[in-house]
């Protein structure tokens, strides 16, 4: 629905699905020094 709104969209789409990653987000996290609770999915 977001995208097919004509004007400014603060973030891309795939940006936002990419946010939703929560794998994604504790490795990045991991990757630039963040210390990251032990969880069942990694």
């Amino acid at each position: 629905m977001i995208a097919s709104i004509r004007g400014f969209h603060l973030d891309a789409l795939p940006n936002i699905r990419l946010a939703d990653n929560k794998q994604l987000q504790l490795q990045v996290a991991r990757s630039v020094g963040l210390d990251t609770p032990r969880t069942n999915n990694i």
